[in-house]
């Protein structure tokens, strides 16, 4: 199995993220405002698993935040 490694974004090229903050709709943000305050984002989406799916969401306690996040995986 080949392992994918991460590649630099290439300089001049812009990279759109996404964030829902409170319970605004999702939204494009613009980091010429400096990073969003993370207590204040929210989840995009609710994490789910089948039987037959290979990794189990989970909640940690998150020590920045100091609240429960709701994870994809226990392997993040």
């Amino acid at each position: 199995m080949e392992s994918r490694k991460s590649r630099p974004v290439p300089v001049g090229q812009v990279v759109d993220w996404t964030f829902r903050i409170g319970s605004e709709s999702p939204q494009r943000w613009d980091w010429s405002d400096g990073a969003p305050d993370v207590r204040q984002l929210a989840p995009i989406r609710t994490p789910r698993s089948t039987e037959k799916s290979r990794h189990i969401p989970v909640q940690a306690h998150c020590f920045v935040t100091q609240t429960m996040l709701r994870l994809e995986s226990g392997l993040e």
